[in-house]
């Protein structure tokens, strides 16, 4: 991914703060109230602070990414411990992920080492476990739907395989210096 140039304290502060927001359940204007008076101690132009829409947006893709994170990490220790057979693809209103909705796959297909949902900060698909064919079937499984050829491509212009948003095309998602690496380098997405 990308370099971060951050002061250490400034990325040891952000990360402390993610970390209050994550366990306590404040809201998204607590966290922002909290993020800014830490970009204004360190300088942080990078995070938009003296641009209310701009770090509007850097600071909701910031908790955003957190939160999607502790969801996925949530959902596949369900998943794992529980030792569902075949994992369920549930898409969500993206039209980018629609051709995937009903697939299901074993745990072990190399799909899910780039498609654990969610595939971005804004993404509503998620997984579900099966453990039969026909339990998938019950579940919204389609037992005609297969992977498309050049379903690992990656998209030039992103680096990312197609349909995922950078930094999250792997089982474990983007890393807290990713994160922050997006935003350092105004590569937010617009929503």
């Amino acid at each position: 991914m990308h370099i971060v140039e951050l002061p250490q304290q400034a990325i040891g502060a952000i990360a402390s703060l993610v970390a209050d927001y994550l366990r306590t359940g404040q809201g998204l204007d607590w966290f922002r109230a909290r993020l800014k008076r830490i970009c204004e101690e360190h300088d942080l132009q990078c995070f938009g602070y003296t641009d209310r829409d701009r770090f509007a947006r850097n600071s909701r893709y910031l908790a955003a990414s957190f939160s999607a994170q502790v969801i996925r990490a949530t959902k596949l220790a369900d998943l794992r411990l529980a030792g569902y057979p075949l994992w369920v693809f549930h898409a969500c209103a993206d039209p980018a992920h629609a051709h995937l909705d009903g697939l299901y796959l074993p745990p072990s297909h190399g799909f899910w080492r780039v498609f654990i949902p969610p595939l971005g900060v804004d993404c509503g698909c998620h997984l579900s476990g099966a453990r039969s064919e026909r339990s998938a079937e019950r579940l919204g499984g389609d037992p005609e739907k297969w992977l498309r050829p050049g379903w690992d491509d990656i998209d030039p212009a992103s680096g990312a395989p197609l349909g995922v948003e950078p930094g999250w095309g792997t089982e474990q998602g983007p890393s807290f210096l990713d994160i922050l690496a997006i935003i350092r380098n105004d590569l937010v997405p617009e929503t």
